[in-house]
């Protein structure tokens, strides 16, 4: 799928909260991280207060370790997020 065709900025934004949600079940935090900061730089105000990405912020920071979890705590910090 081209990103690029889906034209809101919040639907985009959807997508990558959904590829964070199945990243995260999958095990793979650092690419769920990443896929949540995309959500972010795509629609900031969508992404602050979905109840779903607070989970997955929130089980980002437990279940990391290191590097990752220090950049998910970054990540939950700046976009307002509280783990």
């Amino acid at each position: 799928m081209q990103l690029d065709k889906i034209d809101l900025a919040e639907r985009r934004a959807c997508l990558f909260v959904d590829v964070a949600r199945a990243y995260r079940q999958w095990g793979r935090y650092e690419h769920g991280l990443n896929a949540l900061r995309n959500a972010y730089e795509v629609a900031p105000e969508e992404i602050r207060c979905r109840p779903a990405v607070q989970r997955i912020a929130s089980d980002l920071a437990v279940l990391t370790r290191g590097r990752v979890r220090s950049a998910a705590l970054d990540f939950a910090q700046h976009a307002g997020i509280r783990v």
